[in-house]
């Protein structure tokens, strides 16, 4: 019987063991299993042009948040979390629950208009936009018989001069300098500005100047450029210039050798279709001649993207007003169809003999669109 006992309390300690076992088991498991539950900000960075508003959540927060700014000058903050840019600057949002505190960095940038500078041909039209779309702007000009603008910010050249277009919102007044040429003047080659923007293949054409003469040139170009980074450069390097022509050599590098980090043809068409609105919001009435990407053995990977991102772009190109596509690939080709070694210097870029092409093909392409000789 004292035996029957014995292994009856036996089974007994070994369950339980058991049992404690598993729980010790499942507490140690449980944070795991929690840890993807935490409670958290939606977000830990935030960038708002001056005036919006964006909200902030507290993911998975028990109980009440408390929401506070760190400089309410900068950005304030509603009981809702709801976040309201009023000043350039960067400050702390915080949020506070059950005894600990969240933090978002926020960072208000100016409000500003699309462009500081216009050149509009009488009879023109051009768009003038904020880079807050959610805010109604007051618009005017300063000398309506020059040009007018209406409460979108649409603006029709009227009569040769310039004036001032404001967009005041608040504290904020923006303005925008437009001048509308004069028609009387007749231009020769020597009135016609061009700026050459892109890559490599257009930054060491040395002989460019002479190839657009009459015209006067500003080689903007910079080797190892991308298209994203032309996307920053517009003011600078080419609306700054108020030039009559923009002549672009863009997407080779974006391109490159074919890797799979590098721009599909359809990516980079995007992209350069993107730069050039970005352009033609500035300088509506200016002629846009866009050169399409050259094969070369460098980027032989690459052959079926460039092909691609050419074929979108001289598409496009056709369905645009005062807009030209340049082919420079077909004149770069051998019998067999691939790119022709003798005309390249590097496997990359043009030769003397292959800018001798260029000469031909861009810059006559160029010259006779404008109407000069």
């Amino acid at each position: 019987m004292m035996r029957v006992r014995l292994k009856f309390r036996r089974l007994i300690y070994t369950g339980t063991a058991v049992f404690l076992t598993f729980l010790m088991m499942f507490a140690i498991a449980l944070p795991v299993s929690a840890a993807g539950k935490k409670v958290k900000l939606s977000e830990t960075q935030m960038v708002l042009v001056q005036y919006s508003r964006k909200k902030l959540k507290l993911k998975r927060a028990k109980g009440k948040v408390k929401w506070k700014s760190g400089n309410k000058k900068v950005a304030a903050v509603s009981s809702g979390g709801r976040v309201r840019a009023k000043e350039p600057g960067t400050c702390q949002i915080t949020a506070k629950n059950q005894g600990k505190v969240y933090v978002c960095m926020v960072t208000v940038e100016p409000l500003a208009l699309s462009a500081a500078t216009l050149t509009v041909k009488k009879g023109s039209t051009a768009l003038l936009q904020l880079n807050n779309p959610d805010i109604q702007a007051s618009w005017s000009s300063s000398d309506p018989k020059v040009a007018t603008v209406d409460q979108t910010g649409k603006v029709t050249a009227v009569g040769s001069g310039s004036c001032v277009i404001r967009a005041v919102y608040k504290d904020s007044t923006l303005s925008c300098r437009l001048t509308v040429p004069s028609e009387t003047v007749k231009k020769t080659g020597k009135d016609i500005s061009l700026v050459l923007a892109g890559s490599s293949s257009m930054a060491m054409w040395s002989s460019a100047a002479a190839a657009f003469s009459p015209c006067r040139i500003i080689n903007s170009a910079e080797s190892g450029t991308l298209v994203v980074q032309w996307l920053n450069w517009v003011q600078e390097r080419i609306v700054r210039h108020a030039p009559s022509a923009v002549v672009l050599y863009v997407g080779s590098n974006d391109l490159g050798d074919g890797a799979a980090t590098d721009a599909t043809g359809e990516k980079n068409a995007e992209n350069t279709v993107e730069l050039i609105k970005k352009i033609r919001v500035s300088l509506p009435a200016t002629t846009i001649f866009y050169v399409g990407v050259n094969p070369c053995w460098a980027r032989k990977n690459a052959w079926t993207a460039i092909e691609k991102s050419n074929m979108i772009m001289k598409q496009y190109c056709g369905t645009q007003a005062n807009m030209y596509y340049i082919d420079i690939a077909s004149y770069f080709k051998a019998p067999d169809g691939t790119p022709d070694q003798t005309l390249f210097a590097d496997q990359l870029h043009p030769n003397a003999a292959g800018y001798a092409i260029w000469a031909q093909v861009v810059a006559g392409t160029v010259k006779r669109v404008m109407g000069v000789s």
